[in-house]
């Protein structure tokens, strides 16, 4: 699974590299800021911008209407709670 990954990444990294180099592309700028942007953020904002996007009443999940349907711990969707009671729900 690891080298696959690898391989994926090197792939579309490449990929994008290429492009951003050899065309001109009119949201060279943004695309590159984009891309820089994981790397300045720590692990625990990302952690938070995943679960407010992705949570039980997340953004994709009220736009999409999924969240009804979830099947996930309620304690996960809030990150204060987890903190209080790590193993239960």
């Amino acid at each position: 699974m690891a080298t696959m990954t690898t391989a994926v990444s090197i792939v579309f990294g490449f990929a994008i590299a290429y492009l951003l180099e050899r065309t001109a592309v009119r949201t060279r700028r943004i695309v590159q800021v984009v891309l820089i942007l994981p790397l300045l953020a720590p692990s625990l904002v990302q952690g938070l911008g995943l679960i407010f996007l992705l949570g039980r009443n997340g953004i994709v999940n009220n736009l999409t209407g999924w969240g009804s349907r979830s099947t996930v711990c309620p304690g996960w969707s809030s990150p204060i709670r987890y903190m209080r009671c790590p193993g239960r729900c």
